[in-house]
């Protein structure tokens, strides 16, 4: 994988990738790996669980 060949980012290889821009533009690859947006029901969750 070109990742752990370059010790680049995935995120930085996805931005350079001719094909994967030709589908999705540079806000939208962003935002994939904005963590906030998978995190945002964290706290819902943990006092759910009671934790």
């Amino acid at each position: 994988m070109k990742t752990r060949a370059t010790g680049k980012h995935l995120k930085e290889i996805v931005l350079a990738d001719k094909e994967a821009r030709k589908h999705l533009s540079e806000k939208e690859i962003e935002e994939a790996f904005n963590i906030n947006f998978y995190l945002r029901n964290i706290k819902t969750i943990f006092n759910r669980l009671g934790i």
